[in-house]
């Protein structure tokens, strides 16, 4: 369902770079589905994870909260990663979803695919998707004990 709204959102991205002078280009014929991809792989194994320890510590949730508020505001979506002092950039390099934003913006606003960003991207998916697989797959047996 989320797809779906992303996808609705497309042609506003386009008005408003029209609106700045600014032109689609062919990559995101390829790029939109690169990183949306990798952007489904992520979250899943997030969701797998969270959603399953949630259920078994309640108290999770408001530390799910916060943590998605400090992801927020260490992930460059409010300001461009190179506004960051060069001290503080290991926020920038070991936070998976600041590849995505990254990624995400490259293509919109540069016309660009990082192949290099997107691989990372990638790869903290499928180390998430595995996390949460094997979380989900130890505990689902429990679910109903618990629920």
């Amino acid at each position: 369902m989320e797809c779906l709204h992303f996808i609705c959102t497309i042609p506003v991205i386009i008005i408003f770079l029209y609106v700045y002078d600014m032109r689609p280009s062919w990559d995101w014929i390829w790029g939109i589905p690169l990183i949306g991809f990798a952007q489904i792989i992520l979250m899943l194994g997030v969701a797998l994870t969270l959603s399953t320890l949630n259920l078994f510590f309640r108290d999770l949730e408001r530390f799910i909260t916060l943590g998605i508020m400090l992801l927020f505001y260490c992930t460059p979506i409010l300001y461009s990663s190179d506004m960051i002092p060069q001290k503080y950039r290991w926020l920038i390099d070991y936070n998976p979803l600041a590849n995505m934003i990254i990624s995400w913006r490259d293509l919109f606003m540069n016309n660009t695919v990082n192949y290099t960003d997107i691989a990372t991207l990638y790869g903290y998916g499928i180390v998430m998707l595995i996390i949460g697989s094997s979380i989900f797959n130890k505990l689902k047996y429990r679910f109903a004990e618990i629920l």
